[in-house]
């Protein structure tokens, strides 16, 4: 694997020099260059074959935001660097609906060990987004797929597969979606796409620390049809609301009497992942009298691939979406589904969401 070109741009001088610091030495770095402006950032874009960038997410300009203003510029994957506050936190996720793929956040870089395993995983998330399509693709892909101010569903409605016999009517339905890397900007675009009187619960599982989650929920409830929260452990799945599982926790359903509920859990802690695809997906794989319709969004990795053998075992009528690689960030995820043979069909982002709704209409409901 070639050696990576990297910018940082971050408001302090102190976490620029610690940063450089500890990547200039690394095998993996060729060269790190560092701004405390965004202006100068942006100049260096246009003179020097930068790989990645890592941004500041305090970073801001006043005609457009900072992400946008690199994406224009060159098309490269953007690491955002946060601080772990809530302000903070916010704004991740609103830079990763906006086209940054991923973020780390920031330590104190005085403490050798925090700083050291801070290096780790910076440079790992790096090797891994610059070695996905060279992701020529953040910014032509958010181009490609911009947000809408208003859901538009006619505009992106989808033929459904008819060949797929309608399971009986009186069967609940529940709709499970999951995704990684890139998906902060995929659920955006999926939950635009609900229409007005959607009448059915969505699980959601987004790989994301504890914090991000709340707050990408909140993000979420903001733009479209259908209210959005992050689960709470214990509560009765109502229609009409989409469930993020938070951070640091897996998210299962269970019946429970006439209804479903959320079940939160730590364990089992072997799992790559926490919250996991595949432990949601399976837990829906397990009740009865359901119809499941799943979708698998951009992500690294193979989580809810498993899972969906699972529900296609339990109910041979469940729909099975994937987000095609013309428009996954990184399809790792989606292709592991794929490669499953249970996958009904393979849609561009923009249309998952008005798919979801095609096929619950189907059944009559």
């Amino acid at each position: 694997m070639s050696k990576l070109n990297i910018l940082l741009i971050d408001h302090s001088e102190e976490v620029c020099h610690n940063v450089k610091n500890l990547l200039e030495n690394n095998d993996a770095v060729k060269e790190i260059h560092t701004t405390t402006s965004l202006v100068k950032g942006l100049q260096i874009l246009k003179h020097i074959a930068v790989d990645i960038v890592i941004l500041d997410v305090t970073i801001s300009n006043h005609k457009e935001p900072a992400i946008m203003s690199i994406l224009n510029i060159r098309v490269l994957p953007i690491i955002v660097l946060a601080a772990p506050s809530v302000d903070q936190t916010a704004k991740t996720v609103v830079a990763m609906s906006q086209g940054a793929i991923d973020f780390i956040k920031k330590v104190d870089f005085k403490e050798e060990k925090k700083a050291v395993q801070f290096a780790t995983n910076l440079v790992m998330k790096m090797q891994h987004v610059n070695s996905a399509n060279r992701l020529r693709s953040v910014a032509k892909k958010v181009k490609e797929t911009p947000l809408q101010e208003t859901p538009d569903v006619e505009n992106h409605s989808v033929q459904i597969v008819e060949t797929i016999p309608a399971p009986h009517k009186n069967k609940d339905i529940l709709v499970v979606i999951g995704t990684s890397t890139g998906g902060p900007r995929a659920l955006h675009q999926v939950i635009q796409q609900i229409p007005k009187g959607f009448n059915h619960p969505i699980l959601i599982v987004q790989h994301m620390p504890a914090g991000f989650t709340q707050s990408l929920a909140e993000r979420l409830n903001n733009i479209g049809n259908i209210h959005v929260k992050e689960a709470e452990q214990g509560e009765i799945i109502q229609k009409r609301i989409a469930y993020v599982a938070p951070g640091n926790y897996h998210m299962q359903v269970k019946r429970y009497r006439t209804n479903f509920k959320i079940e939160l859990t730590t364990e089992p802690s072997h799992l790559p992942h926490r919250p996991s695809v595949d432990f949601l997906f399976q837990s829906v794989a397990k009740l009865q009298n359901v119809h499941t319709i799943a979708a698998v969004l951009t992500g690294m990795g193979r989580d809810g691939a498993d899972g969906v053998t699972a529900i296609k075992q339990n109910e041979k009528e469940a729909i099975i979406l994937t987000e095609s690689k013309e428009t996954s960030v990184i399809d790792g995820m989606p292709r592991a589904v794929l490669d499953t043979n249970d996958v009904t069909q393979v849609l561009r982002i923009e249309k998952i969401g008005s798919a979801i709704a095609a096929y619950t209409k189907k059944r009559g409901t």
